[in-house]
């Protein structure tokens, strides 16, 4: 498994611990789902203007989100097929949403970032909320990583 990660955006400092933590967190998705460990995810921190351009380019939203997810795959690597990794997609999180969110959440910046990247990376696995089923779905695996993240931490 390869994640890239990727800060582009300059108007918050990020703990040199985030990236392990992203790291291990979509491990834990990725391995969770029965995904093959030959698989690149990259992970782009971006500022809001950055993600609002992809978000009115992509979705004709013309405002910054928070989270957008790019799958890269027709169908998901679960059976090895090749043994150099394939990219399953992009996963760009707003920097500045998610630090606004986190305050509004009473959470650490890094907990939100952390949270956002669970819910892009179960959207490139082919996870959706548009239903409630889905959408219960998605938190209880969002909520199941992040506990074991927690956990790995307190030790």
């Amino acid at each position: 498994m390869t994640v890239m990660i990727n800060n582009v955006q300059e108007k918050h400092i990020l703990h040199s611990s985030l990236e392990d933590n992203l790291q291990k967190l979509v491990g834990y998705l990725l391995h969770a789902e029965g995904i093959s460990s030959h698989v690149e995810i990259s992970i782009v921190l971006v500022d809001n203007k950055y993600i609002a351009g992809l978000n009115e380019s992509y979705r004709c939203k013309k405002e910054a989100t928070d989270v957008l997810s790019f799958n890269l795959q027709d169908e998901l690597p679960g059976v090895e097929k090749e043994k150099h990794d394939q990219v399953l997609g992009d996963v760009l999180i707003s920097v500045e949403k998610a630090f606004e969110q986190a305050g509004e959440a009473k959470k650490t910046l890094e907990e939100e970032i952390l949270f956002l990247t669970a819910h892009g990376v179960l959207h490139l696995m082919g996870y959706e909320h548009e239903s409630p089923q889905g959408e219960e779905e998605m938190q209880r695996k969002k909520e199941y990583a992040l506990a074991y993240l927690k956990q790995g931490r307190k030790r």
